[in-house]
């Protein structure tokens, strides 16, 4: 057992990334993820969290399928020890699961999901930590957050993304 330190001479989200970004482009569907540059529009999605994905959940975060930064970051955060005051970013390996995370890869395949934008995408700042709340009006909805400054430091971005 022991501990893992997720940053200490080699960054666990960094080799995930990493991992990930290569098992994309030389997969089956890496020609189709890198052909989706429209990112008004995008077809390839990732979302990473501590548990299996399940479709009733309330809210799901993605990011392009090109950028492979917070599926790896939120594939596995989770066990990380909680409050700010003791913040660190050892995982105690004894109260981990076994399997640390998953990312899961999502395709828009309804051709018509895009055709009439203003019924679907809704734009938030980049102080929008979360979703609106939930009703009729949201059903169905894309938010997108813009303008999130710090991220372009964090990861695999590609050049004018």
């Amino acid at each position: 057992h022991g501990n893992l330190n997720a940053c200490r001479n080699l960054s666990l989200r960094k080799s995930i990334e990493v991992t990930l970004h290569e098992h994309l482009s030389q997969g089956p569907y890496g020609t189709k993820i890198a052909q989706d540059n429209d990112r008004e529009q995008p077809h390839y999605l990732l979302h990473g969290r501590q548990h299996p994905y399940e479709s009733k959940d309330d809210e799901l975060w993605t990011t392009h399928a090109r950028t492979a930064t917070w599926a790896a970051i939120y594939s596995w955060t989770g066990h990380l020890p909680k409050g700010w005051l003791k913040w660190n970013q050892v995982i105690d390996l004894e109260m981990a699961l076994k399997v640390f995370g998953y990312i899961v890869l999502l395709e828009v395949a309804n051709p018509d999901f895009y055709k009439d934008e203003s019924s679907r995408m809704v734009r938030l700042g980049s102080m929008a930590a979360n979703a609106p709340a939930h009703t009729e009006e949201t059903e169905h909805k894309v938010f997108a957050r813009y303008n999130y400054g710090e991220v372009k430091f964090m990861g695999d971005f590609p050049k004018g993304d």
